[in-house]
């Protein structure tokens, strides 16, 4: 653990992407304790790279006040990820919307590291055969079993909400500003519509949207807060 005055840590967005903000009251609360050194928690990073302590790093560096840094060790970029969605599957305040998206996202991590680990675990025979010593179990099943216990869900849950972390990144790609809202819970759409609008060819025109507010409410099952 380290002290730093105004030292410079990069911001990768795979991560960040990752990682709630933290809303205006609890911010400018955060604020206060930083400008009145009250403020003890440490930057996690890993690489150089921040993995937790985004906002208090921001708010530190503008104001040139020391922060502590706590360097995390990762086998991979994957392990890095899985770290941080645990991190913030923590928080009371997560909405359920980050929750299903977090979850999402630490199984395709969690599915990556288990593949490694597999691989790690195999022995070449003669003719330089691969043979697997452990028993034959698929990576994605292990992988959801394992999310599925430390989530209190279960795999069929981590599955879908997988499927629902793709395909808010594929409707971010488009309109990252309808994402924003829809994983701080202002804007609440059904999983299968989630889907639909995810696919090519789905409602995802601006007209489409405002009219999801008037016409056939039942069937897309959306509210705006």
């Amino acid at each position: 653990m380290s002290n730093y005055n105004n030292y410079t840590l990069k911001l990768d967005l795979e991560f960040t992407n990752l990682i709630q903000p933290l809303e205006d009251r609890e911010h400018k609360s955060l604020e206060r304790k930083i400008n009145s050194h009250t403020y003890s928690e440490p930057i996690y990073t890993w690489n150089g790279l921040i993995v937790d302590g985004v906002e208090a790093y921001q708010i530190c560096h503008k104001r040139g006040i020391k922060f502590r840094i706590k360097r995390m060790y990762f086998l991979s970029r994957e392990d890095a990820i899985s770290w941080i969605c645990t991190q913030q599957l923590k928080r009371e305040d997560l909405t359920e919307a980050n929750r299903k998206y977090v979850i999402g996202k630490k199984y395709d991590a969690v599915k990556a590291i288990t593949a490694r680990i597999s691989s790690e675990n195999s022995t070449t025979g003669k003719g330089g055969h691969t043979y697997r010593i452990e028993k034959k179990i698929p990576c994605r099943h292990i992988s959801a079993t394992q999310i599925a216990s430390e989530c209190n869900t279960s795999p069929a849950s981590v599955y879908k909400y997988n499927e629902y972390s793709r395909a808010l990144d594929n409707i971010c790609e488009k309109t990252p500003q309808m994402v924003e809202r829809i994983r701080s819970g202002k804007l609440r759409i059904s999983h299968a519509n989630i889907i639909e609008l995810s696919r090519p060819g789905g409602r995802n025109s601006r007209s489409e949207r405002r009219n999801m507010r008037t016409e056939n409410k039942d069937k897309w099952k959306l509210s705006i807060i």
